[in-house]
């Protein structure tokens, strides 16, 4: 069950920067705004999971 939540959470993140990616493709802000995703997703996801399994 863990190895499930997380390859769930592996496939969800790479998901939400891959979206992104073709976005920043399409509209190219720079890696900055890159980075500030990327950690934004990781700790939404992470969060997500730390209240799911907490509740």
């Amino acid at each position: 069950m863990r190895l499930f939540s997380i390859v769930i959470i592996c496939t969800l993140f790479a998901l939400y920067s891959y979206i992104y990616f073709k976005l920043r493709s399409a509209i190219g802000p720079g890696w900055k705004w890159t980075a500030l995703y990327t950690l934004l997703s990781f700790f939404i996801i992470m969060g997500s999971r730390i209240l799911w399994i907490v509740n």
